[in-house]
């Protein structure tokens, strides 16, 4: 009998390193090819967007940067200077992924908006030591090391934001529960798991025959890594955070399902905001739809920046958002979006503009039959409104893409509302 129990513990132990050097052992030196995209269908279809951004962001310059972990391991990350003084975000990747290709998008948006940014390489990927992934468990002291990094560098006046993508996401989200720099103003979680139990589960149970492989992956990152995946999660840290949450999630994410962030929202008990790209795969929603992406981003990021009593779940200002129900009066025709935006629904009126932008923007190909109409109508908006928001909202889509005599504009910039009429002078000033 002991004999037997003993081969059994022994083939118990090998399936177990199988099962850990499978899921969670990264030898060096650490693969990062951010060339190589995914040949899912879902990635296919956005391949040339993907690597364009990837181009983008290789070309930029960055600064070295480095810190120690609690453990002792030597964490790179690459920082990249916009302007003195500006916000500071850092941003972490995903499992087996690399910096460029999971956050060359929030990346974009970042510094488009004018911050700073600190883009890590997590223990175990790209230039970082370590080669034991840990889900998160881990990588959140790590997390808050970079925060504090950041906050001994830049300042305590400076904010910080945490973003992260897919594990990126359940770190910055797990790390939500620690003492953090009070300079930490808000998280962004795009596509996150819900623990790593959850996704451990999720992707040993994808096919029958590796759903034996569960409990042999939780023993083996015990056993040989040294990691406990019950010790942390993203829903049992969120209720103890003190920033407000943005989650964002692809409504088609075969990898990590809408669920688990759902999950997550559910868990925070300050203020949270989850937001579904409709149609969107895994870490994709940003090329499915990058205008609404940006925007929804930076617009919660501007509020968190701008909004100090937000901790505590209360939000000063609208975050604006759209979804099928704007995308279906747009497509409705003409007479459909002008009963919107000459209707009293001021927050509608700013939905509808932030779902133009999708439409309006060439890159995306969503061409409208009735697209001068619509400038028309932006133009006869910003005459005619006294909302600072909405007008701005117009005339931004106006100086972006419209490729029309703005004559409406012209003809009547005396009625414009005078706090816009810079904005206003300089579109029509043009070539």
């Amino acid at each position: 009998m002991l004999v037997i129990l003993s081969v059994l513990l022994l083939i118990a132990l090998i399936v177990s390193y199988i099962a850990f050097r499978i899921g969670l052992y990264y030898p060096l030196p650490h693969p990062d090819e951010p060339h190589q995209i995914p040949k899912s269908s879902q990635h296919r279809v956005y391949k040339k967007r993907i690597l364009s951004m990837v181009q983008e962001m290789e070309a930029l310059p960055y600064e070295p940067v480095y810190i120690t972990s609690n453990d002792g391991l030597r964490l790179f990350g690459r920082y990249y200077h916009v302007k003195d003084g500006a916000p500071v975000e850092i941003q972490f990747h995903g499992y087996k992924g690399n910096a460029f290709q999971d956050l060359c998008a929030i990346n974009r948006v970042a510094r488009n908006a004018g911050r700073n940014t600190i883009v890590v390489d997590q223990r175990a990927h790209g230039k970082s030591d370590g080669q034991v992934i840990a889900m998160g468990t881990k990588e959140r002291f790590d997390c808050q090391r970079w925060a504090k990094y950041a906050a001994e560098r830049f300042g305590v006046d400076t904010p910080i934001i945490l973003s992260g993508v897919s594990m990126g996401g359940g770190t910055v989200l797990m790390a939500s529960d620690l003492e953090l720099p009070q300079s930490v103003r808000c998280i962004v979680a795009d596509c996150p798991f819900s623990s790593p139990l959850d996704i451990m589960r999720k992707m040993t149970h994808d096919k029958p025959a590796k759903k034996l492989l569960y409990p042999f992956a939780l023993i083996g990152a015990v056993v040989f890594g040294h990691v406990n995946m019950r010790s942390s999660s993203p829903v049992l840290s969120v209720p103890k955070a003190k920033v407000p949450i943005l989650l964002i999630h692809g409504q088609a994410d075969r990898f990590v399902p809408p669920a688990m962030s759902a999950a997550v929202e559910q868990a925070c008990t300050g203020y949270v905001r989850r937001v579904l790209f409709p149609k969107a795969g895994h870490n994709l929603s940003a090329f499915s739809d990058y205008p609404r992406y940006e925007r929804l981003i930076n617009e919660f990021v501007y509020d968190a920046l701008r909004c100090k009593q937000m901790g505590n779940g209360i939000l000063i200002y609208d975050t604006i958002t759209y979804d099928e129900t704007h995308q279906k009066i747009v497509e409705d025709g003409i007479n459909s979006i002008k009963e919107v935006l000459f209707g009293e629904n001021t927050h509608l009126i700013r939905q509808l503009l932030f779902c133009l932008d999708f439409y309006l923007d060439p890159y995306y190909g969503n061409r409208l039959p009735y697209e001068k109409e619509v400038y028309d109508l932006l133009q006869e908006l910003v005459v005619t409104s006294q909302d600072d928001e909405i007008i701005y909202g117009c005339l931004s889509l106006i100086e972006s893409y419209a490729c029309v005599p703005l004559t409406i504009m012209e003809q009547n910039f005396a009625k414009i509302k005078d706090s816009q009429k810079p904005y206003a002078k300089y579109i029509l000033e043009q070539p």
